[in-house]
């Protein structure tokens, strides 16, 4: 099995961001069973341009996911890393329950739906200090960003087309009035951003 982090690719410039970090879902892992106590399960990840795949193992207790790999470095060799990571579980409004990790790192025990790999272990972006690609642009274009977001969640292909919204089949009417609502007003607080750049270029 490949050891992770011999490339330094999830960074860039230095800054390490979520975005480019090998990620465990665990919505995903629920999705696909891997939570079910006495669960095993392989993890495996092509990262590009590398090339290099990467895998994990990983096995569901009653109460935490063990996670089994290999770490190198250079100059280091490499070494094997075997810990867990607690479980928590949540119900949901409408039934059902979420799952949770809790953060494995020193001191956090944050409750996540994601853990990152950077240097050598998977944790929370917050323990790691990862930041999102998207925090870096300017707010209009996050503005932007989150009103793309919505419009594919309501089925819209632009903005312009919230007024005439209808609810998508299977979502709950609260669900589709709170993003109609957070869809308008971030595109009116998008129109207000780039207008006010516009009319500072133009004096």
């Amino acid at each position: 099995m490949g050891g992770f982090g011999s490339g330094g690719w999830f960074s860039r410039d230095g800054k390490a961001l979520a975005d480019e970090c090998l990620c465990i879902d665990i919505n995903w892992l629920n999705r696909k069973g891997d939570l079910q106590t006495g669960s095993l399960f392989v993890l495996m990840w092509t990262v590009k341009p590398v090339g290099k795949t990467y895998s994990i193992e990983g096995y569901t207790g009653a109460e935490a996911v063990s996670l089994k790999y290999s770490v190198s470095r250079p100059g280091e060799g490499q070494r094997d890393i075997n810990y867990q990571a607690s479980l928590f579980w949540t119900p949901c409004t409408y039934g059902g329950r979420r799952p949770w990790f809790i953060c494995p790192g020193t001191g956090c025990g944050r409750r996540v739906g994601k853990l990152f790999l950077k240097d050598s272990y998977f944790l929370c972006r917050h323990c790691h200090k990862l930041a999102y690609e998207s925090q870096r642009l300017p707010r209009r274009f996050r503005l932007l960003k989150k009103c793309r977001k919505i419009d594919k969640k309501l089925g819209l292909e632009s903005p312009s087309s919230l007024s005439y919204a209808t609810k998508p089949k299977g979502m709950h009417w609260k669900t589709f009035h709170t993003l109609l609502e957070r869809g308008m007003q971030a595109d009116m607080n998008a129109t207000a951003e780039i207008a006010g750049m516009i009319n500072k270029v133009l004096g």
